[in-house]
């Protein structure tokens, strides 16, 4: 069980052979490989780091960051939701922290601290649930909350979730009132408005690490949570619960939140199956009666856990097996009795589950490399491993039947992830979350379409890597439509804006994008974190640039509204033609976009600099009715503004580029 937050930091030597896995990337795109040194880069993960990061480095007062005011721009439109100086929103899964309500409402929520004391041992003593909501009068705290909406009590990791019957609460956990964690749930009978009443359902019980969402179609709210089997040391023993070093409890309310039944082990990952797992690892996700989980950690299978009887029986589906059953730190990853310790393809632990319009389960993870070669209480990762798995259960590929759909992209060509020359100011050229370069999906559905929109976070090489002498990470989007085939995914779309745009996604990090899961036929809606920084105060100090850039400084809190015909697939043009912005924008050197036909039709594409000077045409002739990626190789072309415009079936449609 990793976590990456706490970790010194070495030069592996080896590396053994890896399991192939199916790569069904979108049309047009390159993926860039790490460099060869940095996919033999190694990371130690001491035990008790494995478990997961609650406190982490301080963060000195300052004021919050302002995002720009991104209104009007072609691909989204954005506004700052909040700001918080404890920077880490998940260890791993990311957590449901927007809710679109559907009434043109919007609730949001993120682990939040107004502040931070540096003392001998650093905290954020008001740490706890940032909150804010969005109606068509405007947001409830413009400019974000100041205070914790928990009071007096300190929290962490929340989630936010409004029931059928307009109930909204928060589920957390804290360390109140004793010294073992507990979940506490912040709820109130209307959405907005109203006072909180805080409750513990499940006592001091080292529960930590909550994962929620609601039935939507009936008023129960369903929980999964971690019983915390982390010590306080690496050299105290762990607590250890129901025979596990961490299991995953499950627990639900019949009656939107305000009452909730007990707390149970699902006997299928129990201590017969599993040693435990760490903080985050799992997702959930429900319609009704029908709920789905899905559970991963680096050092177990990821598997899905369904039921169609709001969790009295459940069904066990592993996606991805794990070769050494019950593994534990500090056993050698040797899987073929050579006594060479291998090194292990496996997942990060951030697998994240969504049920389509027909319940359905669609799952991703990223991926992950193990090494256990000593014993001293800690075992190894590689940050270059580059990829993000997809599977549903009409895939029928049998075990380990995943797919990679996603990865960093190759912008200029060259064939490697270019993350700067500085090789030893940082140590690694990128921030450390944990795992490996894509990673943190999470996915939203058009209930209308089925249309499903995935967002996840990697690094983008045209970004800047010479500020802070790390690469910077962004957060992606792309859709997948019915019957929902592997190989239609579409290009990724990055959703920050960039300089051309208003923005300034040049010089930002973005990470931890919560998309809701409710998207409508004008925009896919997604809360992410934003700074310029690379990587995470809460990073060790070993861990040099991330701690060294990001400490003292604040995050914003980003709410972004992605309009759905920008991202791939159009759901609201009324014509027989739509094309996409190009990407990336500014193009360095090829750039890519798609053209969407609804019927067949003769296909122009013309381009013309500021002055109307053509300089690209193609006559491409017959295409037939879909989506199709074409590109633009921009190489040779001068720095500058140009148009370009597709013309097809009588109908044309024009988009502005630049060229750097």
């Amino acid at each position: 069980m990793k976590k990456g937050l706490l970790l010194c930091l070495a030069i592996a030597l080896g590396y053994s052979t890896m399991a192939q896995v199916a790569q069904r990337y979108p049309v047009g795109f390159r993926k860039a490989n790490a460099p060869a040194a940095l996919k033999n880069y190694k990371v130690r993960v001491p035990l008790r780091a494995a478990q997961a990061v609650d406190n982490g480095q301080p963060l000195a007062t300052q004021p919050p960051t302002t995002a720009p005011n991104a209104a009007g721009l072609p691909v989204a439109q954005e506004e700052t939701a909040g700001y918080t100086y404890y920077d880490l929103q998940t260890n791993n899964s990311i957590s449901n922290r927007l809710v679109v309500n559907g009434d043109g409402t919007f609730s949001c929520a993120w682990t939040f601290s107004p502040d931070a004391i540096q003392i001998t041992t650093p905290i954020f003593p008001n740490r706890g649930t940032g909150y804010n909501y969005l109606s068509p009068a405007g947001w409830l705290y413009p400019g974000g909350p100041t205070l914790r909406e928990e009071g007096s009590v300190r929290t962490g990791f929340t989630n936010i979730v409004v029931s059928q019957s307009g109930a909204e609460m928060s589920i957390a956990h804290s360390a109140a009132g004793g010294d073992s964690n507990q979940i506490a749930i912040n709820w109130r009978a209307q959405k907005g408005t109203g006072a909180w009443t805080l409750s513990y359902p499940w006592g001091h019980a080292y529960d930590t690490w909550p994962k929620a969402c609601a039935g939507r179609t009936n008023n129960n709210v369903y929980v999964v949570f971690q019983g915390s089997g982390a010590a306080a040391s690496t050299t105290a023993p762990p607590h250890i619960v129901a025979g596990q070093n961490g299991p995953i409890f499950f627990a639900k309310s019949t009656d939107g939140g305000q009452t909730w039944g007990p707390k149970t082990i699902i006997q299928l990952i129990d201590s017969t199956f599993y040693k435990g797992f760490g903080g985050d690892e799992y997702s959930i996700d429900a319609i009704g009666d029908t709920v789905a989980i899905v559970f991963s950690d680096p050092t177990t299978d990821v598997g899905l856990l369904k039921s169609y009887d709001a969790g009295v029986t459940w069904t066990k589906t592993i996606i991805q097996q794990f070769p050494i059953p019950m593994w534990v730190i500090d056993m050698p990853t040797d899987t073929n009795a050579d006594s060479i310790a291998d090194r292990i393809p496996t997942n990060s632990g951030d697998a994240k589950v969504l049920l389509d319009n027909n319940g359905m389960a669609h799952v991703w993870f990223s991926d992950y490399t193990l090494l256990d070669d000593s014993v001293d209480l800690s075992y190894n990762y590689f940050p270059g491993v580059d990829n993000l798995f997809y599977w549903n259960e009409s895939l029928n590929l049998g075990q380990n039947g995943y797919i990679a759909i996603a990865a960093a992209q190759d912008f200029n060509g060259d064939s490697v992830l270019n993350v700067g020359t500085d090789t030893t100011t940082c140590g690694l050229q990128w921030g450390t979350y944990g795992g490996g370069i894509t990673q943190m999906p999470s996915a939203g559905i058009n209930p209308n379409t089925g249309i499903i929109y995935l967002t996840y976070q990697t690094i983008d090489e045209s970004a800047d890597v010479i500020t802070y002498k790390q690469a910077h990470r962004h957060v992606y989007m792309m859709t997948l439509a019915p019957p929902y085939d592997p190989n239609t995914w579409t290009y990724p779309y990055d959703i920050v804006p960039s300089i051309a745009d208003g923005g300034n996604g040049y010089l930002q990090e973005a990470v931890f994008a919560c998309t809701g899961r409710l998207v409508d036929d004008s925009c896919a809606y997604v809360l992410y974190q934003r700074d310029e920084y690379p990587g995470v105060a809460l990073a060790a100090t070993t861990i040099v640039c991330d701690h060294n850039n990001n400490n003292t400084k604040s995050s914003d809190i980003i709410f972004a509204r992605v309009k759905t015909n920008t991202v791939g697939i159009e759901t609201n043009n009324s014509g027989d033609l739509f094309i996409t912005q190009n990407y990336p924008n500014p193009a360095v050197n090829v750039t890519y976009f798609n053209i969407n036909l609804k019927k067949n039709a003769n296909v122009k594409i013309n381009v013309y600099d500021l002055i109307g000077k053509s300089i690209y045409s193609q006559n491409v002739g017959s295409m037939p009715a879909g989506l199709h990626t074409m590109n633009f190789n921009t190489a040779n072309w001068s720095p500058g503004i140009y148009t370009y415009t597709v013309e097809a079936g009588g109908q044309k449609s024009t988009k502005k580029m630049i060229v750097q």
